[in-house]
C-alpha cells in the first residue's frame, strides 16, 4: 500500500469515525482490565478520551499489516487488535 493510501485511510473523516468506535469498543470490552498494564493504561486513555491516544492507534492500524482490510468491521478489529501492544507497549511503557 501507498504512502498516499495510507494517508487517505487516515485522514477521511468517515474513516477515522469508525477506527475511533473500533478503538473505543476494544478500549472498553478487551483491553481495559488487562493484566499487561501498558495495554491497560491505553485503554483507561481512550477511555478518557484521550485523543493523542487514539490517534497513535489510528495511525498504527493505518501502516500496519491489517491496513487492507479496514473496510470490513472484522478486517478493523483484527487491526485494532494486531496494533493496540505495539501503541501501548510505545506509550506506555512497563518498568522492568
Amino acid at each position: 500500500m501507498s504512502y498516499e493510501e495510507q494517508s487517505e485511510r487516515y485522514r477521511t473523516m468517515t474513516n477515522r469515525n469508525r477506527y475511533e468506535m473500533a478503538i473505543r469498543e476494544q478500549a472498553h470490552l478487551t483491553f481495559l482490565n488487562d493484566a499487561d498494564s501498558a495495554n491497560a493504561g491505553l485503554a483507561d486513555a481512550v477511555v478518557e478520551g484521550d485523543m493523542k491516544a487514539i490517534d497513535a492507534v489510528m495511525a498504527a492500524i493505518c501502516v500496519g499489516p491489517n491496513s487492507g482490510t479496514l473496510s470490513d468491521d472484522g478486517g478493523l478489529l483484527s487491526a485494532v487488535q494486531a496494533a493496540w501492544p505495539d501503541v501501548a507497549g510505545a506509550l506506555y511503557p512497563q518498568e522492568v
